[in-house]
């Protein structure tokens, strides 16, 4: 019987499980998170994150056997801030996605690491990846009317209310957006003002649910906080 062919994937976390062996969440480009089982090797590649992989897995249940894995590539390199970013984009990952995700969240988060790992606008490659998860997830607001079903004005203010609609207010206040700027998320433009929406959207998500990497980023880096 041929073996099944190696798949892309990547490392979203990993832990150990039993003697010799490590519990890894990938994200995988064909059907979404899996969770398996891995036989650590000896030698060469030890599960390290951000590398990009084929691997082959096989069984049955919520818990898979992980038989192969090759590195692709080098590592994506991140230091600084921008390594505890990295981290918070996987621990979203582990931690929101099911096992049906899109081929184009794959790309999203590749595309979010090489970013990241070129040092550029921070805001704009961590908004985009929240924006892609978010649409994936099935809690993405509608960007396109208000709470009235009228089209979002450009020269208008709206609030984000607690039916996850946007409501047209008289004039510009604290937590509320421009519709120039809520137009221009349907174009991947994301102006600082849109952090809190999607800081918002994404404890929703979570469920309350703390994340230890915003911690940590926080702790470390409080001065720049803004594009988180």
């Amino acid at each position: 019987m041929a073996e099944a062919p190696l798949k892309p994937a990547w490392i979203l976390h990993r832990r150990p499980y039993q003697e010799g062996r490590l519990l890894v969440e990938l994200l995988t480009r064909d059907e979404g998170k899996v969770t398996a089982v891995w036989r650590k090797p000896k030698r060469g590649f030890q599960g390290e994150p951000y590398v990009p992989l084929l691997a082959r897995w096989s069984g049955k249940g919520s818990v898979l056997t992980l038989s192969k894995v090759e590195a692709v590539s080098a590592p994506i390199h991140l230091a600084g801030r921008f390594l505890y970013m990295g981290l918070y984009v996987n621990e979203l990952c582990y931690r929101l996605l099911g096992p049906a995700s899109s081929q184009a969240l794959f790309s999203a988060y590749q595309a979010c690491l090489v970013s990241l790992s070129r040092e550029e606008d921070t805001a704009q490659a961590l908004r985009g990846f929240e924006h892609i998860l978010l649409q994936e997830l099935g809690v993405f607001p509608d960007i396109s009317s208000d709470s009235l079903a009228n089209p979002i004005d450009p020269n208008s203010w709206y609030s984000f209310n607690q039916d996850s609609q946007f409501e047209c207010v008289a004039d510009k206040q604290k937590n509320a957006f421009s519709g120039r700027v809520l137009l221009g998320l349907a174009e991947q433009a994301y102006d600082a003002s849109v952090n809190p929406l999607f800081r918002y959207l994404v404890n929703s998500a979570l469920g309350g649910r703390q994340l230890e990497s915003r911690r940590l980023y926080e702790s470390l880096f409080t001065k720049q906080t803004e594009s988180r």
